[in-house]
């Protein structure tokens, strides 16, 4: 049986995802460039003025036989692989972290500790974690 996953990834990430996925078993089915324009008119007072917006991204879908050899090892390896991945840290914000030390000076330093603390400890499951699955994941291939 062959099961099929779509994604939507930004488009200088296109090759990365394609090699990424590939390394679970995944082989590219198609890849689509998307680019969505909306546009609108908005009023504000007696002015009417025109909004635009829009989104430019890459839809990727992939293949796999569910009766390939290794296949159940490779997708608990993938799984374990985007778990730590999708548990990413967000990014310190300068600002915050300035505006806490400005009027707040222990809640900006616990806040940059936090953060500083969250982004060690999601490297450190990267690499005992992710970075292993994905190697092994290669290796059954």
């Amino acid at each position: 049986m062959i099961e099929s996953k779509s994604i939507k990834v930004g488009v200088s990430q296109e090759q990365h995802y394609i090699d990424l996925m590939q390394k679970f078993g995944w082989s590219l089915q198609s890849s689509q460039e998307i680019n969505v324009k909306e546009s609108h008119l908005e009023r504000s007072g007696d002015t009417i003025y025109s909004v635009s917006t829009g989104e430019n991204y890459i839809k990727l879908v992939f293949r796999r036989d569910t009766e390939m050899k290794n296949y159940v090892k490779l997708k608990q390896l993938e799984n374990q692989y985007f778990n730590v991945l999708d548990r990413q840290p967000s990014s310190m914000n300068i600002k915050t972290a300035l505006l806490g030390l400005l009027f707040f000076v222990l809640p900006g330093v616990l806040y940059i500790v936090l953060k500083v603390t969250q982004k060690k400890k999601w490297e450190q499951e990267m690499e005992n974690t992710a970075y292993p699955a994905l190697k092994e994941a290669e290796s059954l291939l």
